[in-house]
Order: structure tokens, then C-alpha cells, then sequence
């Protein structure tokens, strides 16, 4: 996922469950700044959570590259 993300234009909002759940992760390893929204549907009876990216961390690039060789 945070390839997928890296190849993207951010800010990027996700809004499918499994991908938001991704994000979470990727951020509490420290790996992407992102925050999360619960925005209704319009009609108050659905919630549709969205993950929005602002931006992959030094730390997040470092990950996406690898480690570096001696």
C-alpha cells in the first residue's frame, strides 16, 4: 500500500474500508502523515469514513527504498 500511495498525487483520500485501515497502520508505524474523517452521506444514516494522505515521512521513504547498502 505504501507504494501504491507513493506512485499517487497527495493529498489522496481513500474511502474503501480495507484501504483506510491500511493507512492507519502505515501511520501509527510513523510511515505517513494521514488523518481520518467520519462525513455523512448527506441523510445522517450512513457514515462513510475517509482516509485522507497528506504525505509519506522521511521514514516512509526509507521503507519504500530499502535499506541502504554498506
Amino acid at each position: 500500500m505504501l507504494r501504491h500511495i507513493a506512485g499517487q498525487r497527495l493529498p489522496l483520500t481513500l474511502e474503501v474500508p480495507a484501504d483506510i485501515e491500511k493507512v492507519r497502520v502505515l501511520r501509527a508505524a510513523g510511515l505517513l502523515a494521514a488523518f481520518f474523517l467520519n462525513a455523512s452521506a448527506g441523510d445522517d444514516s450512513k457514515v462513510m469514513p475517509t482516509a485522507h494522505v497528506l504525505a509519506i515521512t522521511p521514514a516512509g521513504r526509507d521503507a519504500i527504498v530499502g535499506p541502504a547498502s554498506p
